[in-house]
C-alpha cells in the first residue's frame, strides 16, 4: 500500500468467498488510508449470497476498531458495473 491514497475492495455479491477475502484483506491495509468496500454486481441480487447489510456493518465496526485519530473513513456501498448503477 506504499504511496496509496485509499484502498477500495470490491466484491461480488453472489458469491460469499470474495466477501470472505475483503474480511481477510482489511486488516493489513494501513489505519492512515480510507476503505471502500464495493458490492459489485448490485442488479443479481436474486442470486445475492452475501447479506445486503454485512459489509456496511462490518465497515463501521471495523472502522471503530482504528486508533483513536487517524481518522480514515472505512465506507461500504453496492454497485452494477452491467448496468451503471
Amino acid at each position: 500500500y506504499k504511496g496509496a491514497h485509499c484502498v477500495i475492495f470490491v466484491f461480488d455479491i453472489t458469491k460469499m468467498w470474495t466477501y470472505e477475502y475483503v474480511e481477510r484483506e482489511i486488516v493489513k491495509v494501513p489505519a492512515n488510508l480510507p476503505v471502500l468496500i464495493l458490492a459489485n454486481r448490485a442488479d443479481q441480487s436474486h442470486h445475492r449470497v452475501v447479506p445486503k447489510d454485512r459489509a456496511r456493518v462490518f465497515a463501521e465496526t471495523f472502522m471503530q476498531s482504528r486508533p483513536a485519530g487517524y481518522g480514515a473513513p472505512v465506507m461500504a456501498s453496492e454497485a452494477s458495473m452491467r448496468n451503471n448503477y
